[in-house]
């Protein structure tokens, strides 16, 4: 039987293999880059829930970011319309993106090739989810907040750069003959990442010591009072603006449900407190606060409009305090009474608050300041407060602020009732001034 002869294959060609993915590559820079800015958001995001869990009790971050309010940019996002989805808050969320994110890139690195494909894409897919979902929370902030979180705005710029460096891997060329690490390498790589996670876990735990410590005074700040303090009260040892277990419901104008009216709250005014408006008025408004509290500092131009509106019919008391957490207010609260004896009470304030920095005033910046408002005399001012001729005064203030219940700054009380912190707006100190005028009236 004759031989089939072979059939020609002309033109026919085995299909050439596809050359490798740039997917499968690695790219140490990129990764490194991938990895560092995630340990930067763990970092952010880790404050912010440290703030969060102490009440915001602290600035969040830049206070220059913060706007006239008593409520914190941070703290106000956290309990806006989208700042807890699924009940869980966005400062969660964003350490869990962080974290994923760096998960990612530590086992792109040092887990199986076959893997990498698909860890890649996935760590792709999830920054782009976290940079439109970001930028949807930063245009809420703009749009409908009035202040900003400062804490916020540092994660979304996180966000975008992860997002720009994901782009930039896409687009730039690449060797696709560098598919795997060595051994010898990839030993380097782990050294640097375990060192870099080291870094960020060393820099979160003292910053959550820092927040356990915050009832701590500062050592050095300890020698700058160290005489004045000798005499000085007993300080307000819970946090500053200590946060409602219950707080009042949002457009709700209403005192604090957690805290027991000031019976006799008449004997919180003494003699000596300065004050402004009608001092026969029916109705009291009290406010405790320390100079150095940048909540009672965002708080002042809400006081100062009220004051504006109800001096005719009400009598705001200022009571000054100081907390253990800012020592050197010893010596601006002496300062302050030295001012109300002047009759300028009110300027001074007004400067403390616009002078305000961290560490508190010197001794040099209250000198200018009395010079500033035309305080007659500044260098004896100084002397009677070195010799203690105010501490009685600083004394009995934390006293009263103990024994009322005040455990945090700022406080407002109006008829020995505490408003609650989100009601300590102008809009409702004016309803619940309004409100206690028409009852006293009633009762007339």
């Amino acid at each position: 039987m004759a031989k089939q002869p072979k059939k020609k294959t002309i033109g026919k060609q085995k299909a050439p293999t596809p050359p490798p993915s740039r997917w499968a590559v690695h790219r140490p820079l990129f990764e490194r880059i991938f990895f560092v800015v995630a340990l930067m958001g763990v970092l952010v995001t880790a404050h912010f829930n440290l703030t969060a869990s102490t009440g915001f009790e602290q600035e969040c971050l830049f206070g220059a970011f913060e706007t006239p309010t008593a409520v914190s940019g941070c703290e106000a996002a956290l309990e806006s319309a989208v700042g807890r989805p699924l009940g869980v808050s966005n400062a969660v969320w964003g350490m869990l993106f962080y974290l994923v994110v760096a998960g990612l890139c530590a086992a792109i690195v040092f887990g199986a090739a076959a893997w990498r494909l698909l860890l890649k894409r996935a760590r792709a897919a999830l920054v782009g989810l976290g940079f439109f979902y970001s930028m949807f929370l930063t245009a809420y902030q703009f749009v409908a907040m009035p202040t900003r979180c400062p804490l916020c705005l540092i994660s979304a710029l996180l966000v975008t750069v992860l997002l720009g460096v994901q782009v930039l891997y896409l687009v730039q060329p690449v060797d696709l003959s560098t598919m795997t690490m060595k051994a010898k390498k990839k030993v380097r790589e782990g050294a640097l990442y375990g060192a870099l996670a080291v870094m960020m876990l060393l820099f979160v735990g003292a910053d959550a010591a820092y927040f356990s410590n915050l009832t701590e005074p500062v050592a050095g700040q300890k020698a700058q009072t160290a005489q004045t303090a000798q005499a000085a009260p007993t300080p307000v040892t819970q946090p500053v603006a200590a946060p409602d277990e219950a707080g009042p419901s949002e457009n709700e104008c209403l005192y604090d449900p957690n805290k027991p009216s000031v019976v006799n709250f008449e004997a919180l005014v003494g003699p000596k407190d300065p004050y402004q408006g009608n001092p026969d008025a029916a109705v009291t408004v009290v406010e405790f606060f320390d100079p150095n509290c940048p909540h009672c500092k965002a708080l002042h131009p809400v006081m100062k409009a009220t004051i504006a509106k109800y001096e005719d019919r009400a009598r705001f008391v200022y009571k000054p305090i100081w907390l253990p957490q800012f020592p050197f207010s010893v010596q601006q609260n002496a300062v302050l009474f030295a001012a109300a004896e002047q009759g300028k009470f009110s300027e001074m304030l007004d400067l403390q608050f616009k002078w305000q920095q961290r560490g508190g005033l010197t001794t040099a910046q209250l000198q200018e300041l009395a010079t500033q408002i035309g305080m007659t005399d500044a260098d004896a001012m100084l002397k009677r407060i070195e010799e203690g001729q105010y501490d009685d005064m600083i004394m009995e203030g934390n006293k009263q602020a103990v024994g009322a219940g005040v455990t945090g700054v700022p406080a407002v009380i109006i008829n020995g009732r505490f408003v609650a912190r989100s009601s300590r707006t102008e809009a409702c100190l004016g309803q619940l001034i309004e409100e206690e005028l028409q009852g006293v009236k009633a009762e007339g």
